[in-house]
């Protein structure tokens, strides 16, 4: 690499050295030989030499220029490449002089008139290209300043549209974006010099995204947010959605529609093949839309109320019977209970709320109840031995249980369970399942084997298991789980 520096200085030296040389000799011989001048035809030689020689000092000067200016100083203190634009016109106005001299010191013509000439036919050509001139010097601008570089992804805001691309060339002209669609996009550089320009990568990769979404007056602004935050914090950590700057939920506005909430989160957009905003809002949305339904909030949606009859009920209560056995009718293992065994458990079931970070159970702790999920998010932590700590392993979400082994059976919490937001759950113990086994022994049996299919479907999802093998380790599991019911529920009986 010292090699090559070495070389692109010393070979146009070298090779102005060796034409200089040769413009002396010739010259001495023109001066000294009229022969030998008329032979070559008088001054011609001393033209075309000099002509020559001040091409090649400013091809020298120009990559001398290059080389300590822009791959030198320029670039040590700016700490990056000096885009081709700079260079062409330095470049430029370099020949632009070199011509000067030849036609001054060569041609020996008067160069004021010259400069008059030049003057009026590029005041002519300035009202003929002023767009491309404009474009020249924007892009000038945009070299100097920097409002973005090549890899930088930037919203164009233009008052007839808007260009978002990543920034693949600036040159002389135009701009050229590369699209998510990957199409490319090309803007005269005076179109962005009048337009307003965000970029995404500018100072920080990180950046801020928001969206709006609207619930019904009728639930409250402290239990809709739990459930967005629910929502938005299982799906943090993925396609790009950042947990650090936290996200926010802001009360918006209130409207005659419903109250407004405005969901703000930060992800890395573009860097690395992370998601786009797009990509990111989708599942965000998504998200908080499944855990919203769970909940049983519905969106709100422009309505009337007319006074012929009540409107009817909307929204999921907790505190209500008939919504508690809505609830307990999506728990799997409650499938085989009847509805006067559904509504014993809902009317004995006890409300749960913990807060954020606050743990629901603790890995090795004796237990005999399990808990349904019914609003917010959890992690499920697991703890190999006391000296590492707790590595988060999956997240439960609306809809989902936890603790039913230790219900059923008496065994010890196989692991941990944190609240990762606000979260409401529903307690239900041995002693709420007691009236239902006595009324139906045979129910044991049939939980069991609901919590053993449960737990293989869990545990061999990814097995090259044939069907048969995992029918026959089902039952296995279910001849176990049976008999520590059994036992466990003797205790409790007697």
């Amino acid at each position: 690499m010292h090699k090559k520096k070495i070389t692109y200085i010393l070979v146009p030296v070298i090779i102005f050295a060796a034409l200089f040389s040769v413009a002396a000799l010739a010259e001495l011989f023109v001066l000294d030989s009229a022969k030998i001048g008329q032979m070559l035809h008088g001054n011609y030689l001393i033209v075309i030499t000099g002509t020559l020689l001040w091409l090649i000092a400013g091809w020298v000067i120009n990559r001398l220029i290059n080389y300590f200016l822009w791959d030198g100083l320029i670039e040590k203190i700016t700490g990056q490449k000096i885009p081709r634009l700079i260079r062409n016109v330095s470049s430029f106005i370099l020949l632009i002089l070199t011509l000067s001299a030849i036609m001054g010191f060569i041609f020996e013509l008067p160069l004021t008139g010259l400069f008059a000439t030049s003057g009026v036919l590029g005041l002519v050509l300035g009202f003929a290209l002023q767009k491309m001139i404009a474009d020249f010097f924007t892009g000038i601008a945009v070299n100097i300043d920097k409002p973005y570089i090549i890899g930088d992804w930037v919203i164009i805001h233009n008052r007839d549209y808007s260009a978002v691309g990543e920034v693949m060339e600036v040159n002389w002209r135009t701009t050229r974006l590369r699209t998510e669609e990957n199409n490319y996009v090309i803007i005269p550089n005076s179109t962005i010099g009048i337009s307003t320009l965000t970029n995404y990568h500018k100072k920080d990769e990180n950046s801020r995204f928001e969206f709006v979404l609207c619930l019904d007056h009728e639930v409250p602004v402290e239990r809709a947010k739990r459930v967005i935050f629910g929502g938005i914090y299982a799906v943090l950590g993925t396609h790009g959605l950042l947990k650090k700057p936290e996200p926010e939920v802001l009360l918006f506005g209130i409207s005659r529609t419903g109250i407004d909430y405005k969901v703000r989160y930060w992800i890395k957009p573009w860097i690395k093949n992370q998601s786009s905003p797009a990509k990111s809002m989708d599942l965000l949305q998504q998200s908080i839309a499944h855990h919203l339904s769970e909940a049983g909030i519905a969106f709100a949606y422009p309505k009337s109320e007319v006074y012929y009859q009540p409107l009817g009920k909307r929204n999921l209560d907790a505190g209500t019977p008939e919504d508690r056995v809505k609830l307990l009718r999506r728990i799997e293992i409650f499938h085989p209970l009847d509805d006067e065994e559904i509504s014993l458990l809902a009317g004995a079931m006890q409300q749960r709320f913990f807060e954020k970070g606050e743990y629901v159970i603790r890995q090795h702790e004796v237990g005999q109840s399990m808990y349904v999920v019914f609003e917010g998010c959890l992690e499920v932590c697991i703890k190999a031995d006391e000296t590492e700590k707790e590595k988060v392993v999956a997240k439960l979400i609306p809809g989902q249980f936890l603790g039913e082994m230790s219900m059923l059976t008496g065994d010890k919490r196989a692991a941990s369970v944190r609240a990762e937001t606000d979260s409401v759950l529903f307690e239900i113990t041995h002693l709420h399942v007691k009236p239902v086994f006595e009324q139906r022994p045979e129910l044991l049996s049939v939980l069991a084997d609901a919590v053993a299919k449960r737990r293989i479907q869990l545990t061999e999802a990814a097995s090259n298991l044939s069907d048969k093998e995992k029918h026959e380790k089902a039952k296995n599991l279910s001849e176990q789980i049976f008999a520590k019911m059994n036992s466990f529920f003797k205790i409790v009986f007697h």
